[in-house]
């Protein structure tokens, strides 16, 4: 019998996030933890993303966990479809700040005229946060996930994203989540 591992497993394995890996193992049994910690409105109001604190602990034997993984997990509704993107918790931290900085560039910018101007960052997962400005001075914030469907909201309303991502981090911390996971 050979050990012909299919492609995307094996990218899984090898990249990505923590969470992603444990997806991708096989012969293990899975518990997924998720509790939705809050949402944020599209600006047209007719998407929404869901935050929520997402655990997942795998067992090779019945009753006895070998790893968790705690993650926080964005959830797309837009057009009657959900699009799901993991963000491990070591990058929690690192998304708040950008988030904060993306907000006070913006608020920066906005009185300035300008030529296009573009911020984004990036995830290990390829999920963005960014904003635009037009030439005009109207900006537009975006969360794109990494498959590339985008929630448009206004660049205040990052704000509300790093508050309900923070409480997904605290409730991660509380359930035992530390810097290394």
């Amino acid at each position: 019998m050979s050990d012909i591992v299919p492609a995307n497993v094996r990218a899984a394995q090898e990249s990505g996030t923590k969470a992603a890996r444990f997806l991708a193992q096989r012969g293990v049994l899975m518990l997924k933890e998720t509790r939705e910690i809050g949402f944020a409105r599209d600006k047209f109001g007719a998407s929404k993303l869901k935050i929520s604190s997402y655990i997942l602990s795998t067992a090779k034997k019945a009753g006895i966990a070998s790893s968790t993984s705690f993650s926080v997990q964005f959830l797309l509704q837009k057009d009657k479809n959900e699009y799901i993107n993991l963000i491990d918790f070591d990058e929690t931290d690192e998304l708040d700040r950008a988030l904060t900085y993306i907000i006070r560039t913006a608020e920066k910018l906005k009185v300035e005229k300008r030529d296009y101007t573009e911020l984004t960052y990036c995830t290990k997962d390829l999920m963005r946060f960014g904003f635009y400005q037009e030439t005009s001075q109207d900006q537009d914030g975006y969360v794109q996930l990494s498959n590339h469907q985008a929630f448009f909201i206004e660049v205040p309303r990052f704000e509300e994203i790093r508050t309900v991502l923070v409480a997904a981090r605290d409730h991660l911390i509380s359930r035992g989540a530390t810097i290394e996971d």
